[in-house]
């Protein structure tokens, strides 16, 4: 069965490859798009390498589905056991997400300015530092404005989730109710999250937050021990296939689009079922689940996950950029399957990079190396933020 801490919580190393699976997907999207933009035609083209393109873009984008939920069920347990002022909280929230950042910030704007033509800055120097300093604090979608960071839109929503979460913990007086109430009361914020997302036709992938809270109760209302785990895992499993399933065919209105409502909003509630029996499955049983996860080059992956997840467009596009004047439509299918590999060499070397010169030792507060032992535990600090394609 599970290894347990002395409190009789489980250790969560396998979350580490949970994540690495989920900067996997984000990385599929990106790659996806980065091959319509080096073969337009191709793209267009009724073959079954722009088939696998489109498929691999769609369950790319449930990547950052995965991240919200493991943010989740991470937080919340954090919080539920471990009461703490919120400066202290909130504090650690920011050094956790903020130094790596900021510097992939700094390297995007140096590169606007290097390259104007390509730059999302103003042309007016007022306004150019104006729109940064939102980029900085992760505002800009509440001025209309795209982040300079793309992918940086989903930090502003776990931003949102760190701050709103503990008002919601006190307001509810989570930590006092018993189980049943507690989950009364996470299944009525999935209600009215659904409603005002349906409503406001966006931010549907906010309830993403819920499935990763319902599935930690979940876990502690059965103390972290299925009756019949083989069982268990076997439905969570079919649970899970059965969603992926359904968004590799049901994708958006074209091919490369995200899917509009109300397909968005049904695309969340499938991944919000699949992404959390996928998570019970994991932590709630020693099975398949949990020894694919442990697999330590996925929980490497998952180890530099956010180092990763926010350089690795930026190279893409370098490639694209680079690739560009030099390759032919006739190779089209044939890139799409070789390159792939290759690709995911050239972005980790930037992700790996940032992870050991910014992230470990400013926001982890650790040496600049990493550790190829298997890990033993996943600290609470380890939570990675996240963001979309």
């Amino acid at each position: 069965m599970m290894d347990f801490h002395a409190n009789g919580r489980p250790k969560i190393a396998s979350l580490d490859g949970m994540r690495g699976l989920a900067v996997l997907l984000v990385l599929l999207v990106h790659y996806s798009v980065a091959w319509t933009l080096l073969f337009p035609q191709a793209a267009n083209e009724a073959t079954f390498t722009r088939l696998m393109a489109d498929v691999a873009f769609s369950l790319g984008n449930a990547g950052v589905d995965l991240f919200m939920v493991m943010s989740g069920y991470l937080i919340y347990d954090h919080l539920m056991i471990k009461p703490q002022p919120f400066p202290v909280y909130f504090g650690r929230r920011v050094r956790r997400i903020f130094p790596t950042y900021l510097v992939v910030l700094a390297i995007y704007v140096v590169l606007m300015l290097i390259q104007p033509e390509k730059s999302k800055l103003p042309h007016d120097p007022i306004e150019a530092i104006i729109y940064i300093i939102q980029c900085a604090l992760l505002i800009p979608i509440f001025f209309g404005k795209e982040p300079i960071v793309g992918i940086a839109w989903s930090l502003t929503y776990e931003i949102l989730f760190y701050l709103a979460l503990p008002f919601l913990i006190y307001v509810t007086g989570m930590r006092y109710r018993n189980w049943s109430t507690r989950i009364a009361i996470l299944a009525s914020i999935a209600v009215i999250i659904s409603c005002i997302t349906y409503a406001a036709e966006a931010h549907e992938r906010i309830i993403m937050f819920v499935g990763g809270m319902l599935a930690r109760e979940s876990l502690v209302g059965r103390s972290y021990r299925f009756s019949r785990p083989r069982l268990m895992e076997g439905a969570a499993l079919l649970i899970f296939v059965i969603s992926i399933g359904t968004i590799a065919y049901w994708r958006g209105p074209s091919s490369f689009v995200y899917p509009e409502y109300p397909e968005a909003l049904g695309r969340s509630y499938l991944l919000f079922i699949g992404f959390s029996t996928l998570l019970l499955a994991t932590l709630g049983t020693d099975g398949i689940c949990r020894r694919i996860f442990e697999w330590v080059p996925l929980g490497l992956i998952g180890e530099i996950s956010f180092s990763f997840y926010l350089t690795h467009n930026l190279t893409m596009r370098i490639v694209i950029g680079f690739l560009l004047p030099h390759v032919s439509s006739s190779i089209a299918e044939m890139f799409f399957w070789l390159a792939l590999p290759f690709t995911f060499v050239l972005c980790l070397i930037p992700g790996l990079a940032i992870y050991m010169l910014v992230e470990r030792p400013l926001s982890l507060q650790r040496p600049a190396m990493i550790s190829f032992k298997k890990p033993k535990k996943a600290e609470e600090d380890n939570i990675t933020a996240v963001s979309n394609p």
